[in-house]
């Protein structure tokens, strides 16, 4: 329906015709309320006919109406006049990028600028569960103030075979499309769309690859001569390499693109917000990781050149010119600087914080547990940069270190040792059997020496993967019990390792060794008990909790000075004999200190936030849980000098604290019996079976092992029938998990919520017929209410994104904290298998500890037990960083 100049749909008056869209036509208008030019765009006719249909349209149209974004097309208004269904936008002046294509291959700096906008939009929407289903270049507009990415789920309301499909279709538009059952334009559609299965952001991440590659290069990603070879080519074949058309592209933006076109959804990132970091990456150089193979060789044809020319000066210039030169040069300066976590994640982990500098001191690989859901990931930061890449599959990661040229790194997970690129992409598989690893180390030879076990030798396997070898032997003499930390040296043959002799921490023979992998003998070097690692003419190791650098010959293999203090209060694991630091051969350092770690602080809060009573001293402390008499509480608390952590009981009455557990190496996450006699718990160390315990608070045994469904499994509830004890695990294909676990160890535990999606945090009502749980589903973390112990149905409580579920006492209420840390509270009405959610209030804000749960309920909601972090909620657990650090040993 074309609309004449002047025509007025409302207070919208049209001026001109604009151009028309996948769904209707496009006209400039003006607002003549505001006084602002928009753009109208004409739906069609068919709306008009159908009521359901409209209402359905509206509601979408609000929903996205909600999208605040510079880089997202706003949607102003919607309207229906004269049988005409129409939508107000914001107008804009540019190209759209399809002509910006026709004009061929972008810049790479042009590119990735638009790129990240159009990502951290999509990201943003994501977020907020709602999908495009169409990106494409004619969906996307360059404008001077940006790229805007246009027809936000608007642009689907196709008309297929007579049918609406509604404003969550797709859109069909040439090239090679036309009427049928399969919607879309083909060229952007990911597989699982040509297979009829419903699109998801994983969906969109696809056809963003598709879009990305076409700037890249010029040319579509897929390509056939008619529809049936185009969608046979996006389903079965792979894209021709970007290099071998654009080979000055960087390598990290090619492995970017590769990720995002994966035949299996799964296998692409896995948020749009890890792509954007990726291209930012990309964006602000990387490491060398990201120079064209082309330019690595021009630049090394230009360095020779550089050094023929300078041979020749320096001769010319003459001996007593060299030697001023020499002389004259200044030594480079000590920089001292911090590296702070993600925000969204913490180093702050329970057993030790994990980490490794890459061997070009360029980047940082570590370890982090997001701040809402616990898991933790494998991350990348460029020391360049203030954006760190969390690298997807990487889920329950620890202990990483890399490969000689920096480009992979190594880590272990699940009882496997895995590689990864420092950029990512799939985790490939080195070894099998790694249950309770304790370090490794990649030499240049592509040898990896790892120790899969809390006792015994360390194995070698090829890094290419293959059947893991023991290789050191322990020796009888000393009473070895275990070998651990292997650290190659430079030449890729010899390494340093960690002996430890009987069991428990060691005895006085504890020693720094050094193998070859040419023999099987061994030398002790200095007895002590850490890990080891060499760099800039010493070995690094620690005493006590002092970092010492001690001169070492790489030659001799023995130490020709004394060692020296470097570091005073490194942070130090007892029970691991592992001191947190690590070392780059171009002078870096990078380490943490005793002093980073804060406690946090166990208070009584009552509804408005105002502290009652404080609780116990400030301490490294997690997950406190009411007795069911409220009269204790139980948390879990790491000990500061030799970081175990265990379960301890505080009396609320006396103020009287008590330690329950005795392990090692960690007890977590304790969670009452109904009666208040037991306390079930995870215990993650080595000193025992790994799985969910339950322990009398009388302390007259010390805990029976209850399930194990995979390591790293915590309790999360114990049913008021005292008949299941709920848990959370994480799979790395699965994300979190819900189980449900017989108390009694009489029959196997069972998945309550097994999904593609994060299902954790869950809470059985006390009547024990619902389950409140948190769920990421939506895109962004939302609390959900479902039946019990089947679930059945499901209903959002959260309106402001929310965690952390608690049930008042009678039932009546879910408490649980928002995004922006306050307490929430909403009314519940639960009878027969209906349920309602009702009024929704904020009480008051928390500045929680991180990672743990991090309050709990007293009652029906008049006072709170809160774990509250001290100061400020601006508390950021931190790295240091030390660069040229053997400057100082020379004054």
């Amino acid at each position: 329906m074309s609309l004449s100049t002047g025509q007025k749909l409302g207070p919208y008056e049209v001026i001109a015709p604009a151009g028309a869209g996948g769904m209707g036509e496009i006209y400039k208008a003006k607002d003549t309320r505001l006084d602002r030019v928009v753009a109208i765009k004409v739906l069609p006719s068919v709306t008009a006919g159908s009521a359901d249909l409209r209402a359905r349209f509206e509601r979408e149209a609000r929903a996205i109406s909600s999208l605040s974004h510079p880089n997202i097309c706003t949607l102003h208004d919607i309207g229906h006049q004269d049988g005409i269904d129409f939508l107000v936008l914001e107008y804009l002046e540019g190209e759209t990028l399809a002509e910006r294509l026709r004009k061929g291959a972008m810049p790479t700096e042009e590119l990735l600028r638009i790129a990240i906008q159009i990502a951290d939009a999509l990201d943003k929407a994501h977020k907020q569960g709602l999908v495009h289903r169409d990106v494409k270049p004619g969906n996307v507009m360059l404008t001077k103030s940006g790229a805007k990415l246009l027809d936000f789920g608007l642009a689907k309301l196709q008309i297929a075979s007579g049918v609406v499909e509604g404003v969550t279709g797709i859109t069909q538009t040439t090239p090679l499309t036309g009427q049928g059952t399969i919607l879309g334009t083909i060229q952007y559609m990911a597989p699982e769309q040509l297979e009829g299965i419903e699109a998801d952001a994983r969906s969109d991440i696809f056809a963003f690859g598709a879009m990305l590659y076409e700037m890249a290069t010029g040319q579509k990603a897929f390509s056939g001569n008619s529809q049936a070879s185009l969608i046979a080519s996006i389903l079965k074949e792979e894209s021709r390499a970007i290099s071998e058309l654009q080979p000055m592209s960087p390598p990290m933006l090619e492995r970017a693109i590769k990720q995002c076109l994966a035949k299996d959804p799964d296998q692409r990132w896995h948020s749009a917000g890890d792509l954007k970091r990726a291209l930012q990456w990309a964006s602000e150089g990387g490491s060398q990781v990201g120079i064209p193979a082309t330019l690595s060789r021009r630049r090394k044809s230009r360095e020779w050149s550089l050094i023929a020319v300078s041979a020749v000066s320096l001769i010319l210039a003459g001996y007593f010119g060299v030697k001023y030169f020499i002389q004259s040069r200044v030594a480079p300066p000590v920089v001292r600087s911090t590296i702070i976590d993600p925000g969204t994640a913490s180093f702050n982990n329970q057993n030790f914080t994990q980490f490794a500098i890459s061997p070009d001191g360029q980047s940082l690989a570590f370890i982090a547990q997001d701040t809402g859901t616990f898991s933790q990931n494998l991350w990348v930061r460029p020391l360049s940069s203030y954006v760190a890449m969390k690298l997807p599959g990487t889920e329950g990661a620890i202990i990483p270190f890399w490969s000689p040229d920096s480009r992979y790194i190594a880590y272990f997970v699940d009882g496997k040792l895995k590689k990864i690129l420092a950029t990512g992409g799939p985790s490939l598989l080195v070894a099998d059997g790694a249950r309770v690893p304790r370090g490794g180390s990649w030499g240049k030879k592509d040898i990896i020496l790892f120790t899969p076990e809390m006792e015994g030798v360390i194995f070698k396997v090829s890094a290419a993967g293959g059947k893991a070898e023991p290789f050191t032997v322990l020796d009888s003499s000393f009473h070895d019990f275990t070998h651990r930390w292997a650290s190659f040296l430079p030449n890729g043959n010899d390494f340093l390792f960690f002996a430890r002799v009987e069991g428990g921490n060691g005895g006085t023979e504890d020693a720094i060794c050094v193998g070859s992998l040419d023999s099987k003998e061994v030398k002790r070097l200095v007895k002590t008990k850490s890990n080891a690692v060499y760099a800039n003419g010493h070995m690094l190791y620690a005493i006590d909790g002092v970092l010492m650098a001690q001169p070492f010959d790489l030659s001799s293999l023995s130490f020709t000075s004394d060692a020296v203090p470097i570091v005073d209060d490194v942070t130090y694991t007892t029970n691991w004999s592992f001191a947190e630091f690590s070392v780059s051969p171009d002078g870096s350092l990078v380490y943490r200190n005793q002093k980073n770690i804060l406690g946090s602080q166990l208070l009584v809060m009552d509804r408005t936030g105002s502290v009652v009573d404080s609780i116990g001293p400030m301490e490294k402390q997690y997950s406190p849980k009411l007795s069911p008499d409220e009269r204790r509480v139980a948390i879990d608390i790491t000990n500061q000098q030799s970081t175990s952590t265990n379960i301890w009981i505080y009396d609320l009455t006396t103020q009287i604290r008590s330690r329950l557990t005795f392990s090692v190496d960690g007890d977590f996450t304790p969670v009452w019996s109904p009666d208040g006699e037991r306390i079930a718990y995870l215990h993650g160390g080595s000193d025992k079976k790994v799985g969910i315990y339950t322990v009398s608070v009388s302390g007259v045994d010390t805990g029976v092992w209850i399930s194990e469904i995979r390591p790293g499994i915590r309790p999360s509830c114990w049913t008021a029938d005292e008949k299941y004890i709920i848990a959370q695990a994480f799979d790395a294909k699965t994300n979190g998990d819900i189980w449900v676990i017989p108390a009694d160890g009489s029959s196997p535990p069972f998945a309550y919520l097994k999904s593609e999606f994060g299902e954790v945090l869950g809470r059985v009502s006390p009547d024990g017929r619902w389950m409140a749980y948190f769920s990421d589903e939506s895109g962004k973390g939302e609390v959900y209410v479902s039946q019990f112990p089947k679930p059945l149905g499901k209903w959002q409580v959260s309106n402001h994104e929310g965690g952390r579920p608690r049930w008042s006492r009678d039932g009546k209420k879910i408490f649980y904290t928002d995004n922006d840390d306050f307490v929430c509270e909403a009314e519940v009405n639960a009878s027969g298998t209906a349920f309602a959610v009702g009024q929704i209030r904020r009480l008051f804000k928390i500045n929680g500890a991180r990672p743990g749960l991090i309050y709990d309920v007293f009652g029906n909601g008049e006072r709170f037990i809160v774990n509250q972090n001290p100061e400020t909620s601006e508390a950021r657990t931190y790295l240091n960083l030390v660069q040229n650090w053997v400057e100082e040993l020379k004054k």
